[in-house]
């Protein structure tokens, strides 16, 4: 009997060639009863897809296995004839690498591979084509995924662009103002 987890479709497990004989899929009996009914006729014989896992431990149902899996998001297990096996859950299933700069991480093969980059910049160069290029309202700089504003003390050195003006610095927080000559 498969001890199976629901994420899987019972086609898949057959067409994959991981179950062999008859698999039970319900506790009903046909009414003759001499087949029990939902059984499925798979022939080959069983086999793991993720064979760098070898097998796990002896089960006597899925529950048994889960915990051998659970570090890979990609894999599931199931029980088949009292020995846990891996299988790759199918691709395009939604996992996650880990990789809190990543969205929409898929399953690839029995892998999670990384899905879009959502970062904006890499160093602080990347984050200058956002800026305004006035140095008192702040500055953008890379935190190492997004572009954000580091602010500019007061009386910092700027330009306010008057050739008229000297002693040019930061103030009321986003104002650049020189002193007349």
């Amino acid at each position: 009997m498969l001890n199976r987890n629901p994420r899987i479709p019972l086609l898949a497990l057959v067409t994959l060639g991981l179950v062999a004989g008859c698999v039970t899929v319900d506790d009903r009996r046909d009414v003759d009863d001499d087949t029990p009914s939902g059984q499925v006729d798979t022939g080959g014989s069983p086999r793991s897809i993720i064979p760098s896992l070898g097998t796990g431990g002896p089960c006597a149902v899925v529950d048994d296995c889960t915990s051998w899996v659970a570090s890979h998001p990609c894999l599931d297990a199931v029980c088949i004839e009292g020995i846990c096996h891996a299988i790759a859950l199918e691709n395009g299933w939604p996992c996650s690498d880990g990789d809190h700069l990543t969205r929409g991480d898929s399953c690839l093969g029995g892998t999670c591979r990384a899905g879009t980059n959502i970062c904006v910049c890499g160093d602080d160069l990347d984050c200058q084509v956002f800026d305004n290029d006035n140095l008192c309202d702040g500055r953008l700089t890379c935190d190492g995924c997004a572009c954000v504003v580091s602010t500019t003390p007061l009386g910092a050195v700027c330009d306010d662009g008057d050739p008229t003006t000297w002693n040019d610095q930061c103030v009321d927080g986003k104002i650049c103002r020189g002193e007349s000559q």
